[in-house]
């Protein structure tokens, strides 16, 4: 019986840990139990993707990173048919077409690797780049936010030249939660304030 198979199969990968890649390729089995209905092949197709992770466990072991699977497709078929071999069903063909890292797992990476580069960068490389992404993030805010071309500039504000200020929040004993007027003790319990 041939079947299609694509099955997204965890991978242990030790630069990023937990991964998932699909595996797709088609397969013809032979087993008494399989009649050629429906079911029949979903549970052949369901025994090829179980099959599929006990290779993958075998190399992610051996530290081969999940960006170089390809050249260990032919160990990952020997693998999946010695696994399908198992269970009473006889393989006569098993091909895998692709394999490849799930979106999900894509973005992951993606960011894992970013973090890298990042804690390779001098402090200037950094706040270079933090400025970037905050002047980047706040057009895209601005763009975004309904009442955009809405805000006056301090040109039109009839009170220019006046920066309003904040009241400064009250502060209050960690210890007693009596509140403080900013000096460096409280006044009710003795208790130091930071």
């Amino acid at each position: 019986m041939k079947v299609n198979f694509e099955s997204k199969v965890p991978y242990y990968d030790v630069d990023y840990l937990q991964v998932y890649v699909i595996v797709k390729g088609e397969a013809d089995l032979t087993a008494s139990f399989f009649t050629g209905d429906e079911k029949s092949v979903k549970m052949a197709s369901d025994v090829v993707k179980t099959s599929l992770s006990i290779p993958l466990s075998k190399i992610s072991g051996e530290r081969v990173s999940v960006k170089n699977l390809e050249p260990e497709i032919p160990r990952i078929i020997e693998g999946a048919k010695e696994a399908i071999e198992k269970n009473i069903v006889t393989v006569e063909s098993l091909t895998i077409e692709s394999i490849k890292i799930a979106p999900e797992s894509e973005q992951h990476i993606q960011m894992v690797d970013r973090s890298k580069q990042v804690q390779t960068m001098s402090p200037e490389e950094i706040n270079a780049l933090s400025q970037k992404a905050m002047q980047e993030a706040m057009a895209q805010a601005a763009a975004q936010s309904p009442a955009a071309g809405q805000i006056p500039t301090a040109t039109q504000s009839p009170i220019s030249g006046q920066i309003p200020t904040a009241m400064p929040y009250p502060k209050f004993c960690p210890n007693c939660g009596t509140p403080t007027t900013g000096g460096n003790f409280c006044g009710e319990c003795g208790n130091k304030l930071k």
